[in-house]
């Protein structure tokens, strides 16, 4: 049974009824006539009845028009829209009272009445509450109801959106104007300056890519002094921030790793990237380096070097390549910040791979923090059980 009370904003029944995030068989209207949602309609956010467009059928009769919304049905009166013409349009009046009072427009006409209250699942109440606590996700204390494949497939899902938005990011930094391979190259070096950056100086280290790209120098070494002039010298406008990196992540450290991926890429015939295997060339430039495969490169890989390769695929129409990308990708277990794990539900926490799914950051940064609840997999699931 649901709960008696529905102590939420009057936003939150224009979302539960935008989205139909409830029981749509058996309505019916307070005077008894069986109603069907053809549309529920377009929410307006402007003057007006709360959504227009609506296509309902009633009793068999079908009607087109508004529907008006309220947690308490006494508000159209408080609210002024029985002395209002633009609610001569309502088709159907939906509130959350037991016994909600009938209503008349400024032209006479009586709308329907629909009470929602006992159509919405108890476990909807409980997702609504915790969608308002500041701390825990809205689906925490739901996700018993839920088979661990469904959180999973959301993941995959994310994740897949996840490189779109990588790839995305890559054509940022590509200047169409340039020759095509100049321009890929150049995107690639600005991209690997960025996340070189994490996560406290992206934006200078981005800036400092952006200033040696167009450069040709003799040799490392020379790079390396003129970008250290450019990120240091007494003419340097570029704000380097120092606190909470660990040694290895101080930005002259950084920016000597950046450059000599810089010189490195410049120095590789465009032909290599997509002709020789590109995870050796990426290793290749790991050895040059003379590192390990730490986390940070694999994160860096994952999410710069890889959306680059597909990149270069779709600029040279090379589908092998963007389809061999795509595969590694979709496979790939990459590093996971804890701050992410740590939100996982315990439940989940222990799904085999979960903790190396790209996916979750997406997951939690575009769909958690936002409370885009109603375009997650795990919601639907929620509600309809």
């Amino acid at each position: 049974m649901p709960e008696k009370a529905f102590s939420y904003p009057e936003s939150v029944l224009q979302w539960v009824w935008n989205e139909l995030l409830c029981s749509t068989h058996k309505l019916y209207t307070t005077c008894g006539k069986k109603i069907s949602i053809i549309d529920q309609g377009i929410l307006n956010l402007s003057d007006g009845p709360d959504f227009s467009q609506a296509h309902i059928l009633i009793d068999g009769i079908r009607w087109y028009g508004a529907v008006e919304l309220h947690v308490h049905s006494s508000a159209w009166k408080q609210h002024g829209h029985h002395r209002d013409p633009n609610y001569n349009q309502v088709i159907l009046h939906v509130v959350l009272d037991s016994n909600p009072v009938p209503v008349v427009t400024q032209n006479g006409s009586k709308p329907y009445t629909l009470s929602l209250l006992p159509h919405i699942d108890t476990k909807l109440h409980s997702f609504i509450r915790e969608f308002y606590n500041k701390e825990a996700l809205p689906c925490a204390s739901n996700i018993h109801f839920i088979n661990n494949n469904v959180f999973t497939r959301q993941i995959e899902k994310a994740h897949k959106e996840y490189f779109d938005k990588k790839t995305q990011d890559f054509f940022q930094f590509y200047e169409a104007g340039e020759l095509p391979s100049a321009a890929w190259k150049n995107a690639l070096i600005i991209s690997l300056f960025n996340g070189l950056g994490i996560s406290n100086n992206r934006g200078p280290m981005e800036e400092l890519g952006r200033s040696l790209v167009h450069h040709t120098f003799a040799n490392l070494d020379e790079l390396q002094e003129h970008a250290y002039d450019l990120a240091f010298g007494v003419s340097s406008s570029l704000a380097w921030n120092y606190k909470s990196n660990r040694p290895a992540s101080q930005p002259d450290n950084r920016i000597a790793q950046a450059c000599h991926l810089l010189y490195l890429i410049q120095q590789q015939p465009l032909d290599n990237f997509i002709q020789l295997n590109y995870q050796s060339v990426w290793n290749q430039y790991l050895k040059a380096l003379g590192f390990k495969n730490s986390d940070l490169f694999k994160v860096l890989y994952a999410t710069v070097f890889l959306p680059a390769m597909y990149a270069l695929g779709a600029l040279f129409t090379h589908h092998s390549l963007q389809q061999k990308v795509l595969k590694e990708w979709q496979s790939m277990k990459s590093p996971v910040p804890q701050k992410f794990i740590r939100l996982l539900p315990v439940t989940l926490s222990e799904v085999p791979g979960l903790d190396k799914k790209l996916g979750l950051v997406h997951q939690f940064n575009h769909y958690c923090n936002q409370k885009r609840c109603t375009e997650c997999m795990v919601l639907k699931k929620v509600i309809q059980g």
